[in-house]
């Protein structure tokens, strides 16, 4: 007779394991300490076995015909149930290895050594997927990942107003998942149905000569502390990424080679060096006596141990009165004028840090215009200066070579 479920429930452990006989070889075995486990008893290529099912009450009288049912039409195929389930397992195990956030970083890994991404970059890679997209699918399979949960990913962030950053997640989910179909881990990009439309790129305007002249008697006659007028001078004199100035560290330069060395921005396979104008090294000194005893040139004044807030210039700058400005403007500043003045444009570029789009001129041109951005910069500087003093200033203009 089948056994109830009544039964099943009512067995008691005894002094040695035992069986109760439900139906078409299945059975269960009560032990001394009172763990029931459902068996299956078959025959294949003439050899007798068994197979475990699964543990009574985890498994119902009801679920483990159903697995009988399964193992049995595996036999009748001439495939053990044993085997089975150990391939199963294995691939569950390789399966759970073979996670998105694990194939992100192997992506990462392989794409910043062959595309030689800059330090800054990959942060930046790293940052965004750490903070947007493992918390949702970093730890699931690469298989079980649909467009569903990417499409989610996305309408988080650009309901956040983040457009950009949501283009930039699909863009590299893409790749990803891309280069996991290379990798023969799964067949299908759940990105490729997806589609971001591409946010305008936003073009920071810059400062004509006179708003320069304005900037700086502004400057001058503004209340605010001192270490945050320093800052807006060297990204004038310098035209850094605003990012790059406020998380500079004193230990990026040296004030003797007037050089400042900023660690994340790699160009290549090599640093990249800002060369230091003389005001530049006038106004480092300064803040050395303000803030060398920091870590940071520019200290948060509330947390010293964090660098300065972006709000903090952004302040400053809303009281100039600089109608469409923002700090990102001084790089379009210093591009526009010394294009103005006839420096060439590679030297330019070359300061502003920007990569080479162009793989073949890229290979050709390896140059660092270290000389020539030191001329240029003192040549910068020196206009500058004769319009804080409020007088008519020819530019000078860049050698011929």
């Amino acid at each position: 007779m089948p056994l109830t479920d009544t039964q099943v429930q009512k067995l008691k452990p005894k002094s040695k394991p035992y069986r109760k006989v439900d139906r078409d070889s299945l059975f269960i075995q009560v032990s001394p300490t009172g763990t029931k486990t459902w068996w299956y008893r078959f025959r294949l290529h003439g050899r007798e076995d068994m197979y475990k099912l699964g543990r009574y009450p985890a498994m119902s009288l009801k679920a483990a015909r159903e697995a009988l049912s399964e193992a049995r039409g595996l036999v009748e195929q001439g495939l053990n149930p044993k085997h089975q389930d150990k391939q199963k397992r294995a691939q569950a195990a390789l399966e759970a290895c073979n996670t998105f956030q694990a194939m992100a970083q192997e992506w990462i890994n392989e794409r910043a050594a062959e595309q030689g991404w800059s330090t800054r970059y990959r942060a930046q890679v790293e940052k965004v997927l750490s903070s947007d997209v493992y918390p949702d699918i970093g730890p699931l399979p690469l298989k079980a990942i649909t467009p569903v949960e990417v499409k989610a990913i996305l309408t988080r962030v650009k309901k956040r107003g983040a457009p950009r950053v949501a283009f930039n997640i699909r863009s590299w989910c893409s790749a990803i998942f891309d280069y996991a179909i290379g990798e023969l881990k799964i067949q299908f990009n759940p990105a490729a149905p997806l589609s971001v439309k591409v946010p305008k790129t936003k073009h920071y305007r810059p400062l004509k000569r006179e708003e320069i002249s304005a900037f700086l008697s502004g400057l001058a006659e503004d209340p605010g502390m001192r270490v945050t007028k320093i800052n807006l001078m060297l990204l004038l004199y310098l035209a850094p990424r605003p990012s790059e100035l406020r998380e500079a560290r004193w230990e990026e330069f040296d004030l003797e080679e007037a050089t400042w060395r900023p660690p994340e921005l790699k160009m290549g396979d090599e640093d990249h060096v800002v060369p230091l104008p003389k005001q530049a090294i006038r106004l480092l000194k300064e803040l050395k006596k303000l803030t060398g005893h920091r870590e940071y040139l520019f200290p948060n004044r509330r947390a010293p141990k964090k660098p300065m807030n972006p709000g903090t210039t952004n302040a400053m700058l809303a009281r100039l009165n600089l109608s469409g400005f923002s700090s990102h403007g001084f790089r379009a500043t210093l591009s526009t004028h010394c294009n103005e003045m006839g420096w060439h444009p590679d030297v330019i570029e070359r300061q502003l840090a920007h990569k080479e789009r162009n793989s073949s001129r890229a290979a050709y041109n390896q140059a660092a215009y270290v000389a020539e951005r030191r001329q240029m910069l003192q040549a910068w500087a020196d206009y500058v200066d004769g319009l804080a003093k409020g007088a008519t200033v020819t530019p000078i203009k860049a050698k011929a070579s």
